[in-house]
């Protein structure tokens, strides 16, 4: 990041993850969880750049040392990597700030916006009636499906740096269960990791020829939350 941003633009560092059918997704490392996507790179480039405005408001409702940013902002494509074409998180690539240690300070950082973005969901969840849960969202799928969704893809990521990966649901768990995963299980996931020790901050290890990372975990898990959470904002309507 550079630039003065009184008088230049802010400058972030983007990574593009691009599908078989060219959609993109764009997403800035230096903001863990800041993403956009696209029909194709240009698009997912300009959307990216428009929510970094947003990313920083979302930052500011729990934390009160972020400063207010006002801008204006660029990205300039740093690197771009093919991945399949249902990929939607890019969890088969790994983009070069994936291979970086996590320090303590990175961790500490990490775990808050993993944190806080699942006390978002927790939130717009609790706001509802399990009867709005199980009605038909986008795309004919119930917020209630997207959850079941979201808690067996939030789970195999979070497991990939076990020594044997907690295998998908094969039920659909109930609405209290859900509620159950997030007031004990993510915490408890958050807890895990920050009792890592530097070696296992520092280890990047291949799965079904795949590489991971703690970095790429922790970052795809906090664009996996936001995304969810923006999906079932959209379904309910802003609160």
């Amino acid at each position: 990041m550079g630039g003065n941003p009184m008088t230049e633009a802010m400058v972030y560092d983007a990574y593009l993850g691009i599908q078989a059918n060219g959609a993109c997704l764009a997403l800035i490392y230096d903001l863990p969880g800041c993403f956009a996507r696209g029909l194709d790179e240009h698009e997912a480039l300009e959307r990216l750049t428009a929510s970094i405005p947003a990313y920083f408001a979302w930052l500011r409702q729990h934390d009160d040392y972020t400063p207010t940013v006002a801008g204006p902002f660029r990205v300039e494509l740093h690197e771009r990597q093919r991945t399949k074409q249902d990929d939607a998180y890019a969890t088969g690539v790994f983009f070069a700030p994936d291979g970086e240690p996590v320090s303590n300070e990175d961790l500490d950082w990490l775990l808050a916006l993993l944190g806080w973005a699942y006390a978002d969901l927790r939130d717009r969840m609790q706001a509802q009636e399990e009867v709005d849960l199980h009605s038909a969202g986008a795309a004919s799928q119930a917020p209630l499906q997207r959850l079941v969704h979201l808690m067996a893809a939030q789970q195999w990521l979070l497991a990939m740096l076990s020594e044997a990966p907690a295998p998908a649901p094969t039920t659909q768990p109930s609405l209290a269960t859900l509620h159950e995963w997030l007031a004990r299980d993510i915490p408890a996931q958050i807890a895990r990791f920050q009792q890592t020790d530097e070696t296992a901050r520092q280890q990047i290890i291949e799965r079904d020829g795949v590489r991971w990372s703690m970095r790429k975990v922790l970052t795809r898990s906090i664009l996996l939350a936001r995304d969810y959470d923006r999906i079932l904002a959209e379904v309910f309507g802003a609160r």
